[in-house]
This record gives C-alpha cells, structure tokens and sequence, in this order.
C-alpha cells in the first residue's frame, strides 16, 4: 500500500502541521509502528470505519497498485476529499473531489501541500455526491447482477 512513502511525505510537508491516522494491519505493521510520533499515529485494525472516517479531514491512498479501491469509496462515501496515487481504477473516483499523485515521496507530499490551499468542504461533497450517484450499494449489487446474467 505504499505506506512508507506516504509516512515520508506527510514528513516532508513544512507549510502547516500534518497529522497522519494510518488504520489497518498487516506483513509491515510492526515496521510501520516504530516510525509513529507526534504527527503519526498507527492505529492498527480499527472496528469502527464510520468513526474513523469521521476523525478525518483528508484521506490519502498512496497505493502503488489498486483494482477496484473499496477504501476509496468508503472515504468517499463519508464525505472526504480524497488525494490517491493515479494507479489502477482510482483515476475513475477522483474528479473534483480530490487529487491524482503519483507515488513517489516528493508527488504524495506535492498533492498534499496542494490539498491543503483547496476548498476541503467543497470537495467533500462532490466526493459524497460520486458515491451517491454511481457507487451506492444498491447500484453496485445492480450491476454485479447483470454480470452474472450475461454469463449465465
């Protein structure tokens, strides 16, 4: 997920105060904890997405490889302004709603540093609005169903 270079950028961001929220475990955990301080926190497996989300201002998903990012969506769906590598299908979630990077340290801190000088509230919203109207449960399952008839 290309956590380390995101950890490095959010380090390397000198105009304002950023603070980092990582959730989640896996193979780097123990890794990823040691690198915690003032402005990085590693919360490992959080039960609660919504909350978590809600404790949010941006949310930032430096993957070097994505399919179809359901942590994306979810972000999305709680009204964040969304920054994402420009790697598999992330380039069809972010449109007015946040920033495309790339996954270097230098490009993740770029868009954040951008990020930080745009209208948060208005792209939260258009980042709700997407969900909304393509990406809601309802229309997904919709869709995941017509697949499954054409094949049967």
């Amino acid at each position: 997920k290309n956590i380390i270079n995101m950890i490095k950028a959010v380090k390397t961001v000198m105009s304002e105060p950023v603070y980092l929220k990582i959730a989640g475990t896996g193979p780097l955990y123990d890794r990823i904890k040691r690198l915690e301080d003032e402005r990085i926190k590693v919360l490992g497996y959080v039960d609660d997405a919504a909350s978590f989300y809600r404790s949010l201002d941006i949310f930032l998903l430096p993957s070097k490889l994505e399919a179809q990012p359901i942590a994306l969506l979810e972000a999305m769906a709680s009204g964040l302004p969304v920054i994402a590598t420009d790697v598999g299908d992330n380039k069809y979630y972010v449109h007015g709603n946040g920033i495309l990077c790339g996954t270097t340290v230098k490009e993740i801190g770029g868009a954040i540093e951008e990020m930080l000088h745009s209208d948060l509230e208005k792209m939260g919203k258009e980042s709700r609005r997407i969900v909304e109207q393509g990406y809601s449960w309802d229309k997904i399952a919709t869709r995941t169903l017509e697949v499954y008839k054409t094949i049967v």
